[in-house]
């Protein structure tokens, strides 16, 4: 056996080894292991990902980048190296980190660096680049499993650049690639909204939170729809129900308040605008809703003696 097998041979025997110690509980031994092998074996990343694996799932997260970046000093501009570290960024929402770090990557290496690059550049507010970092991965991947996340993702960059009829070509599309999902059916109804196809916009954010769509933003775009489409009696409900069971929405008691101002229930709507005032001091709606409703309740008492 030659000694580059023999090397070969003994660097998969320790790895294995520690494997075990790892997966037996022995973390401490598992990690002396992994260091002793990253000292001995200057050519091989596979036990820096072991280890940055270790620290990460300890919730040791300063630990792991620490390896991380003195890792990617060991290994200058290796593909697999620059890769794993995005992606260990990227998983952690580090956007920036992550694009750093694939700056000039070869995306012919693995296409899911472009993927990886357009999510990051879509959350630090770069659309246009989010939205062609994900086209060239729909061309170069069309049967990846993240596909239909890569329609979503360009149709909310499009979405967000105004560019409303290539949103939803990509949303439409994205609704055939995950019918279940139910960001899909959000982002169609913010598109439908905008260009005032009220019921569209209503049976899509219905879909939306029958599929278990549960953030802030579907339900205050939900009543934002309903109050649109004139179905208030939806909108009422609906914040009722949020207003139970939910974490407070300045925005949902302030429609609250304004369907309840309408049928003249004056107490019941100051309470929630003096809510949503709290909640948000800034709620300018509100401010003027609660001005409104003081001048129409004086007005009906001057009436009425």
């Amino acid at each position: 056996m030659g000694m580059k097998n023999d090397k070969s041979f003994e660097l998969a025997h320790r790895l294995k080894r520690a494997e075990e110690f790892n997966g037996g509980g022995k973390t401490l031994h598992a990690i002396q292991m992994y260091q002793a092998i990253i000292n001995d074996f200057t050519d091989d990343p596979t036990a820096w990902y072991k280890l940055i694996d270790i620290y990460d799932k300890m919730g040791r997260r300063d630990s792991a980048i620490t390896l991380l970046e003195e890792m990617n000093e060991a290994f200058t501009n290796e593909n697999e190296v620059r890769l794993f570290t995005g992606h260990f960024y990227f998983k952690h929402q580090m956007w920036e980190d992550s694009l750093r770090t694939l700056k000039g990557f070869d995306m012919s290496f693995d296409n899911i660096a472009l993927f990886i690059c357009g999510i990051a550049f879509f959350n630090i507010g770069e659309y246009a680049e989010a939205a062609e970092n994900l086209r060239k991965f729909i061309d170069n991947e069309p049967d990846s499993a993240f596909i239909g996340e890569a329609h979503l993702y360009i149709g909310r960059s499009r979405l967000a650049l105004g560019e409303l009829n290539l949103a939803v070509s990509y949303l439409t599309r994205g609704a055939v690639l995950m019918p279940t999902n139910p960001d899909i059916y959000q982002y169609l109804a913010v598109y439908y909204y905008k260009v005032k196809m009220y019921a569209h916009a209503a049976e899509n954010i219905e879909t939306a939170l029958k599929m278990g769509a549960d953030s802030k933003e579907a339900f205050e775009l939900a009543l934002e729809i309903f109050l649109a489409a004139g179905a208030e009696a939806k909108a009422e409900k609906l914040c009722r129900s949020y207003i139970a069971e939910r974490e407070p929405s300045s925005k949902i008691y302030t429609g609250l308040a304004q369907i309840l101002l309408k049928k003249n229930l004056y107490k019941e709507s100051e309470g929630y605008l003096q809510t949503a005032i709290k909640l948000d001091p800034l709620n300018l709606g509100a401010q003027k809703l609660l001005k409104e409703l003081t001048e129409r309740r004086d007005n009906d008492l001057v009436k009425n003696l």
